[in-house]
């Protein structure tokens, strides 16, 4: 497996679920999926304000990117990686993307993780 390298993005993020037609028009979602139950986004915590009508995870997440070119074609790169993490109790979430892959893990986490993750890229 090639090298694999990853930092950590700005900002503290958070998963909501919410109506495809209640996003409300200023937010930015990093990511939405849409699911039967509703619509995941994933935003900036500091988006979020009192009146929105969205379920927004307890959890606050950070944010890392795998800097390194993947494909969507590639095998075992999501394996590796929840590999990794879950070795060291490190709860995450992998979003492929065209590009690269992105790891969310519990913010108070991230350091641990980035430092595991940069373990598995060099090896």
């Amino acid at each position: 497996m090639k090298t694999l390298d990853f930092k950590i993005n700005q900002g503290i993020f958070v998963f909501c679920k919410c109506d495809v037609d209640q996003v409300p028009d200023d937010i930015e979602p990093l990511m939405q999926f849409k699911e039967e139950e509703g619509l995941t986004i994933i935003i900036e915590y500091s988006q979020l304000k009192p009146e929105m009508e969205m379920e927004v995870s307890t959890q606050k997440f950070a944010w890392i990117t795998c800097t390194t070119t993947t494909k969507l074609s590639e095998t075992g790169i999501t394996r590796k990686i929840s590999f990794v993490l879950d070795a060291l109790g490190i709860p995450c979430n992998i979003v492929a993307a065209f590009h690269h892959d992105h790891i969310f893990v519990p913010y108070t986490m991230r350091l641990k993780a980035l430092s595991a993750l940069t373990s598995l890229g060099k090896g």
